[in-house]
């Protein structure tokens, strides 16, 4: 990819950053595709071919920034002790949620018996959905 005066990622940032968004699908799918390990692939923006590996690159740069994001913030949250451990009062901790399918590395490396939920992208609603239940068998019993 060739763009005049820049090159390299902070070329491709400049392009994101300048108004130009490839389609929403797109993006979706690139993230899903390096979520589950599967090549990426390339995408125009503005008549501007944004490589594989270029692609693959910024999204991973991306997970990394929001990755340890979550993890300082989860730190200073869960904070046990006066050696920094993260959690260790919680007979477990359990991941829920899409971005647990990027962010899951990044929070194990804080809190290594972090487990991620069966069907994470479903597991908050499900959870919802068992208190709504539960909550309405406490209404019929009143």
């Amino acid at each position: 990819m060739v763009v005049p005066g820049k090159s390299g990622r902070s070329g491709l940032l400049n392009i994101f950053t300048n108004g130009a968004s490839p389609d929403r699908y797109e993006v979706k799918m690139a993230f899903h595709q390096y979520a589950n390990g599967h090549k990426i692939s390339s995408m125009w923006v503005r008549g501007i071919e944004i490589k594989s590996t270029e692609l693959k690159g910024l999204i991973k740069s991306a997970v990394d920034r929001a990755g340890t994001a979550i993890v300082a913030r989860i730190a200073e949250i869960w904070n046990d002790s006066l050696i920094g451990e993260v959690a260790s009062n919680f007979a477990s901790v359990v991941v829920i949620g899409g971005g647990s399918m990027y962010f899951m590395s990044h929070i194990k490396s804080r809190i290594p018996s972090a487990q991620r939920a069966e069907s994470p992208e479903y597991a908050n609603a499900a959870g919802y959905a068992r208190l709504a239940h539960r909550a309405l068998e406490r209404l019929g019993d009143a």
